[in-house]
């Protein structure tokens, strides 16, 4: 996805300057020169994007301001950002390494939903945070155990 934001661009005393994404708070950056501060502005912005999308963060419209200072001049940055491509994942045989099992029942708990996957090419990459869901909330074999009755009372 391709995003677009305006960079308020301050020149320092020392030749540097500092960028801010107002619409983004907290996302601000700086350079030695200009062109290191356009660079620099663009990195953190793709970053603050790519954290923000992955995190589910709904992410403001972006506006349009008017500077009017000498020392301060703004600039859009165009990124691109695929926050998939930020996920940790594992191969299927890492997978089924970490959760003990074959990598055919690493497949089927994919297809059934239980595992998340990634496609890149022809490669199934399970996500991390599947195999740790699945870690934290293990099933165990077999039919579940039926509950003895107990009377609420003795007669």
């Amino acid at each position: 996805m391709r995003f677009t934001y305006e960079g308020i661009f301050s020149k320092r005393p020392d030749g540097s300057y500092t960028v801010d994404f107002p619409d983004l708070p907290g996302c601000t950056s700086f350079g030695d020169d200009l062109d290191d501060a356009i660079e620099m502005g663009a990195d953190m912005l793709e970053s603050f994007l790519s954290i923000s999308l992955t995190e589910g963060v709904e992410l403001p419209r972006p506006e349009l301001r008017h500077i009017d200072e000498p020392q301060r001049f703004s600039i859009l940055v165009s990124v691109d950002v695929d926050p998939a491509d930020d996920v940790p994942v594992r191969t299927t045989a890492e997978a089924a390494e970490m959760l003990g099992v074959s990598t055919s029942r690493v497949r089927q708990m994919i297809s059934a939903g239980i595992l998340e996957r990634r496609k890149e090419g022809r490669d199934n990459l399970v996500t991390l945070e599947s195999i740790e869901r699945r870690l934290d909330h293990p099933r165990h074999s077999g039919r579940p155990k039926k509950r003895s009755a107990q009377p609420d009372s003795p007669q």
